[in-house]
């Protein structure tokens, strides 16, 4: 929560621990504040303003006495559109909310630098700086704004340029941040594999992956039994005798 010089509040929004008594959030959440205030759960700490970068609207916080656990910072190697996420925030200052979507695209800029993460995650007004995280809890963004006027159009700020900010950071040494080692995005494939098909079926399943197959086996033909050619001698009636 942020106050002017008297005291008053003027906005409430997120923010998450990236390393001891370490913190980021949204610098548009810090705009004309004298005083930074975060609570977790029953207990406040007083922040004062670290290092900024307006232009990508993120801020570092120096928070003493804090001791929340910190995050790992996921790679940018790992997120492909159509994962699951999961937004973490306070948004109406309702502390510890979590809501899920999917990571519906990456943005980047035009030498292909990732710039914005979009997300179908809601995103609600005292969300902003907030975390957005992977189904292992690593953190991917820091949710910053929404589309009003469209559904389900929120974006994040990617976690590498928080890794960035923290080594300009003027906080002593031994607050690391911790990044999480990069992986390579795997294909999800379907847990059961359908058999493989044979005969005139075989061309309505050309966009499955090839797998290998035992050979079909040709069909049978039923090839009814011939009659017996042998004459069958009839049965004569003895005659009775007299």
């Amino acid at each position: 929560m942020t106050a002017d010089e008297s005291g008053k509040p003027i906005a409430s929004g997120s923010a998450v621990v990236i390393a001891p008594e370490l913190a980021v959030t949204n610098c548009h959440v810090l705009t004309k504040s004298a005083s930074v205030t975060i609570r977790r759960e029953t207990v406040q700490y007083t922040a004062r303003r670290d290092t900024s970068d307006e232009a990508r609207d993120l801020c570092l916080m120096t928070v003493p006495g804090l001791r929340a656990p910190a995050v790992t910072l996921g790679h940018e190697s790992s997120l492909r559109p159509g994962m699951r996420v999961y937004a973490i925030g306070s948004p109406r200052r309702l502390e510890q909310t979590i809501s899920d979507g999917l990571l519906s695209a990456l943005r980047r800029d035009p030498a292909g630098e990732l710039q914005m993460v979009q997300t179908s995650a809601p995103i609600s007004p005292g969300s902003s700086g907030g975390g957005l995280f992977d189904a292992h809890g690593r953190l991917i963004g820091i949710t910053t704004s929404g589309m009003r006027d469209s559904q389900n159009l929120n974006f994040a700020v990617p976690a590498r340029l928080v890794a960035e900010l923290a080594r300009r950071s003027n906080a002593p040494a031994g607050r690391a941040v911790v990044i999480a080692a990069p992986t390579r995005a795997q294909p999800e494939t379907p847990a059961v594999q359908p058999p493989p098909p044979c005969g005139r079926h075989a061309a309505t399943h050309l966009f499955q992956r090839p797998q290998p197959r035992p050979p079909c086996r040709p069909r049978q033909r039923f090839r009814p039994s011939r009659p017996c050619r042998r004459p069958i001698p009839h049965l004569q009636r003895r005659p009775h005798a007299p």
